[in-house]
């Protein structure tokens, strides 16, 4: 039986606010966009797996297909710019690429199935190619300068390492929740059936560099955000209070009930990705496809800000904010 076939849209809001007011009494503003605007989908067949979107200066999103192994360039109103890099492994091609990052006139692309970091211009010259540090085996998030921080799941003590634009290792944060476990998918499957989370997802987490030089870490198997400092320590810790984590949890305990294959299970993900825009974390929530897709903003003291629901949008994966254009872009998974 074939899988079943999704497409994906990067859609807009057109209006309402995208700066943040304090929140009152504690609780978090609610703004709820009623339309989105469909730019391109798999249809085009310019587009098929998109895992990373950044917006450039000049408001084009580039967004990286990790199955077409290319990056995709289209401007605000959904006209295709062009397209850069194709798949392969020599100068400017791309296997399994895992994220990007846009400088003043640089876009650099971790090419994770070639080991490298790919330098173009914006205009898509293909300009050299640089070292990345070796597989971490957690996710990953890559800074415009070249710099680079991955989850490590846990493993030397830490739950992330950061390393310089010459893939050299500057530092290490991070206390892992739970003392890391090897993956066994039968004790996973066990603390499912038990009604617990498994302790072998619960260190894995995706790090992201803050604008003031610390880090923000968001967690997949907790719905987690912590905040970390220059120094490499724990500034604050935030567990998340709101309707769609019960949802998110009582999807992933269904799911599993439904999977009877006993190497297999339907993993947890409070996430599905994040973005920072000045000194605040807004992050995308994984929720079911058959409810709206939302985003959480979190300010830099650990409150969660404002709450953002896309009553149209379902299914959402990738996200990228333009404060300038007022503007979130949201790429769908079907």
């Amino acid at each position: 039986m074939k899988n079943p076939v999704r497409l994906f849209a990067l859609v807009f809001m057109g209006s309402g606010p995208i700066a943040c007011s304090a929140p009152n009494d504690g609780e978090p503003t609610v703004t709820i966009i009623q339309e989105a605007t469909t730019l391109i989908t798999t249809e085009s067949e310019m587009i098929a797996a998109p895992g990373d979107m950044a917006v450039a200066a000049d408001g084009d999103v580039f967004i990286l297909d990790a199955q077409l192994a290319r990056v995709l360039v289209v401007a605000p109103n959904g006209t295709v710019r062009r397209t850069i890099a194709r798949e392969g492994s020599g100068p400017g091609e791309l296997q399994r690429p895992a994220a990007l990052a846009l400088d003043r006139d640089t876009l650099r692309v971790v090419d994770a199935g070639n080991g490298r970091m790919q330098l173009f211009s914006l205009g898509g010259e293909y300009l050299r190619t640089g070292p990345v540090p070796a597989a971490s085996g957690g996710p990953l998030s890559l800074r415009s300068d070249g710099w680079l921080v991955a989850g490590t799941r846990g493993r030397d003590s830490t739950l992330a390492k950061y390393f310089d634009e010459h893939a050299v290792h500057k530092g290490s944060f991070g206390d892992p929740i739970v003392p890391p476990t090897m993956l066994d998918f039968v004790a996973i499957k066990n603390e499912i059936a038990s009604g617990e989370i498994p302790s072998a997802l619960r260190n894995v987490g995706r790090p992201f560099f803050a604008n003031d030089g610390g880090f923000w870490m968001m967690f997949l198997a907790d719905p987690l955000i912590h905040r970390y400092t220059a120094r490499d320590s724990l500034a604050w810790a935030l567990t998340l209070d709101v309707v769609e984590v019960d949802t998110i949890l009582e999807y992933f305990f269904e799911r599993n009930r439904q999977i009877g294959n006993a190497n297999a299970f339907y993993p947890l993900s409070y996430f599905t990705d994040a973005v920072v825009v000045d000194d605040r974390f807004w992050v995308l929530l994984n929720v079911p496809d058959e409810i709206p897709s939302s985003v959480l903003v979190v300010s830099s003291e650990g409150l969660v800000e404002h709450r953002i629901v896309f009553a149209n949008v379902r299914g959402a994966n990738v996200l990228a904010v333009d404060p300038v254009r007022r503007r979130i872009y949201l790429t769908v998974r079907s």
